[in-house]
C-alpha cells in the first residue's frame, strides 16, 4: 500500500491522481483513499477504488498450490495455465528451488493454448516444506508465472505434548502436592487403527511411566512420574521414546524438562 503527499496551492482548484501498481496487485482490489482539506463543512473525503485485475496468464484454480496430506502418502494438485487472449501461448520451462520435494509433469491440452501442470509430492517425502515453481512462457507482459507451493505432510499418529515441564520443584517444601511429580501424555491414532505401544524407555530412571488404554488401537493416556525419593538438584533435561508398532515412524520422543531446587 503506498502512501503520498500531493499539495494544491490555497484558493486553486487542483487535481489528484491515483496510481495502482499492477505489478504489486494480483487480485480484484477494493479500496479507499482519504483527502484532506481545510474546507470548515467538510474537511476529509474518502474516495473508494474498486477494479478487476485482468491476468495475461490465467492459472486455474489459482497461483497458491497446498499439498496436504498424511506421510508416506503421494499427494498431487492439476493446475490449467491458459492465455486472457486468444493468443500463441507457449510454457517454455518451469524452474523449482523445491529440489525433490516436488515433481511437475506438464501437458498440452491444446496445442499453442491450454496446457495442464501436474505437481506431486512423492510419497517418500515426509517432511513440510514451502518454495516456488517458476513458469516461464512466450508472453511478453507475463513472461513468469510464480507458484507458491506449500505442502503439509501429518503424521497418522500424534503425542501430545512433546515437550513437558515439571517447572520448579523446591525440595525443601514437606507439602509438596503429588501433582508435581505427575505429568500426562497423549498417544493417538489419526488416521486408521490398530496401533499400540510396544515399550516406554527414559533416560534416567528417576521417571516411572503408566499407561491407560482410553481406545483400543486408537487413543492411551499415559501417565508421567518422577520419583521425588530419588531427585537431585539441578535442571531436568531428559526425555521419554514411546516404542509403538506404527512401521512408518515406530519410535516418538518427549522431552521431559525441569528444575529441582
Amino acid at each position: 500500500m503506498a502512501e503520498f503527499t500531493q499539495l494544491i496551492p490555497p484558493g486553486k482548484e487542483g487535481k489528484v491522481t491515483l496510481n495502482i501498481d499492477s505489478n504489486k496487485v494480483k487480485n480484484d482490489f477494493n479500496k479507499t483513499a482519504t483527502i484532506h482539506s481545510n474546507d470548515l463543512s467538510n474537511p476529509t473525503i474518502k474516495i473508494e477504488l474498486k477494479g478487476v485485475v485482468k491476468k495475461w496468464v490465467i492459472v486455474e484454480p489459482g497461483e497458491r498450490v497446498v499439498l496436504d496430506g498424511f506421510e508416506g502418502e503421494e499427494l498431487k494438485r492439476v493446475l490449467t495455465l491458459k492465455a486472457r487472449e486468444n493468443v500463441p501461448f507457449k510454457i517454455e520451462k518451469i524452474d523449482s528451488n523445491l529440489g525433490e520435494k516436488v515433481k511437475t509433469n506438464l501437458k498440452t491440452v491444446k496445442e499453442n493454448a491450454v496446457y495442464e501442470l501436474e505437481i506431486t509430492k512423492p510419497a517418500n517425502i515426509n517432511e513440510n516444506f514451502l518454495g516456488v515453481l517458476t513458469v516461464y512462457t512466450n508472453i511478453e507482459k507475463r513472461k513468469l508465472v510464480t507458484l507458491d507451493v506449500r505442502g503439509t505432510v501429518r503424521s497418522e499418529v500424534r503425542v501430545t505434548p512433546t515437550v513437558i515441564s515439571f517447572g520448579n520443584i523446591d525440595t525443601t517444601k514437606t507439602d509438596l502436592s503429588e501433582n508435581l511429580f505427575r505429568r500426562i501424555v497423549i498417544l493417538e491414532k489419526i488416521k486408521g487403527e490398530g496401533l499400540s505401544i510396544k515399550g516406554i524407555k527414559f533416560t534416567s530412571e528417576i521417571f516411572k511411566s503408566q499407561t491407560e488404554t482410553l481406545l483400543e488401537g486408537k487413543r492411551y493416556k499415559i501417565t508421567i512420574t518422577l520419583d521425588r525419593q530419588n531427585i537431585k538438584k539441578g535442571k531436568l533435561e531428559e526425555e521419554m521414546a514411546i516404542d509403538t508398532n506404527y512401521e512408518k515412524n515406530p519410535v516418538y520422543k518427549v522431552k521431559l524438562t525441569g528444575n529441582i531446587l
